[in-house]
């Protein structure tokens, strides 16, 4: 009676083991877990390039030795000029300004004079065939030979800067008119203060 009882179990469990059919539907499921997980590992390992640290460099990540160097197409890309309004006297006072101005007794010039002058430098650049005379002036206060001098100070201020800034010497000329040729008349700090300047003329 047990033995029969003990084949009756047993039996089936042994047939299955030994049957390779039901071994491989047993199989199946990992194999099918196996397959769907391999998109996932495809893009782990690989990943988007990245775009590297400087101009037509992509970097790659994974076993690559070394950062690779892609070409970049540069397109050209047109500039248009600085200044518009010509190389004349009436563009230059357009586009930049035709004089500046000093204080008292002083041929320096301040933060906005050496502005104006180096874009004056630019515009000179920009039109490299004109040439142009630096006017120096002073108010009515001292004496005419003072004011001579201190005219061709600040002229010569303005020549020394636009040499600085590579403008050839033999395009600049200067000359002092001191205080005889005044731009407003009168006593006035005002007055005064528009007369002290240096003229920019184009020849």
């Amino acid at each position: 009676m047990l033995k029969r009882t003990f084949l009756a179990i047993f039996a089936p469990l042994v047939l299955v083991a030994c049957d390779p059919q039901v071994r491989a539907n047993e199989q199946e499921p990992a194999a099918n877990t196996a397959a769907a997980a391999a998109p996932d590992q495809f893009f782990q390992q690989s990943p988007a390039p990245l775009l590297g640290s400087q101009p037509g460099q992509v970097l790659l990540t994974g076993n690559n030795p070394g950062p690779q160097q892609i070409p970049v197409a540069t397109a050209n890309v047109y500039s248009p000029p600085q200044f518009a309004s010509g190389a004349s006297q009436v563009g230059l006072r357009s586009d930049v300004g035709d004089r500046v101005f000093f204080t008292t007794d002083s041929a320096v010039l301040d933060p906005r004079g050496a502005g104006v002058v180096d874009q004056l430098a630019a515009w000179m650049r920009q039109y490299p065939s004109t040439t142009l005379r630096i006017e120096g002036h002073a108010d009515e206060r001292g004496t005419r030979d003072y004011n001579i001098a201190l005219g061709d100070q600040r002229a010569t201020a303005i020549r020394n800067r636009l040499l600085q800034l590579g403008i050839a010497s033999e395009r600049l000329s200067t000359v002092s008119y001191g205080k005889e040729r005044p731009v407003a008349s009168g006593s006035t700090p005002t007055v005064w203060a528009q007369n002290r300047r240096a003229v920019f003329v184009v020849l």
